[in-house]
């Protein structure tokens, strides 16, 4: 027997999340985020560099030098936990040691009575600035990866006291089954 390869630790990249970060605050990548992600389309720059300026200091992204998108995640503390990434085409992926174990978006913490829990990053991101603009007083988090069968217990100790909690799940089989046992938890 071996023992498993130790796990990196997320803070050690936390130089690297920064980096992107830089990168897609500088001049030449005004709206890179918002229109690679398709929050706003490309030939509208001031709508995509507004949406920038909230993607970067709202939710911490970044992209980097290859193009991929940063997501970082962080615990209700303020420690990084993980970072997912997204190119161009669809791919996804993480960083090596990242771990979701909180809700996405708990660090930004509860300022609000009213919950609106999504399903993942660019849902609640969306649920989010709509929310904003629209001067609803609602706080978004998503499920750290999708809609799961486990409800962790830290996310409802997060969520206590909440009322009311909108659940904005996908309407596919997964989505149905996690809206049941977030109403039965």
């Amino acid at each position: 027997r071996r023992p498993a390869p130790a796990r990196p630790d997320p803070s050690s990249f936390l130089v690297e999340i920064q980096d992107a970060r830089t990168l897609a605050s500088l001049p030449s990548h005004a709206g890179i985020l918002a229109a690679r992600v398709g929050f706003a389309p490309v030939a509208e720059e001031a709508l995509c560099a507004r949406w920038d300026v909230y993607l970067r200091g709202t939710w911490g992204w970044g992209i980097g030098a290859t193009g991929a998108i940063y997501l970082p995640h962080w615990a209700p503390d303020g420690t990084l936990t993980g970072c997912k990434l997204r190119d161009g085409t669809g791919g996804k992926q993480s960083l090596p040691g990242s771990r979701y174990e909180n809700l996405y978006g708990s660090w930004l913490g509860r300022r609000h009575k009213a919950v609106l829990l999504t399903e993942g990053e660019t849902d609640a991101i969306y649920a989010g600035w709509v929310a904003a603009e629209e001067r609803i007083d609602i706080d978004v988090f998503a499920i750290p990866s999708g809609a799961q069968k486990t409800i962790e217990p830290q996310w409802l100790d997060f969520l206590r006291g909440a009322s009311p909690i909108y659940l904005a799940f996908d309407p596919d089989e997964a989505g149905v089954g996690a809206t049941r046992n977030w109403i039965e938890a």
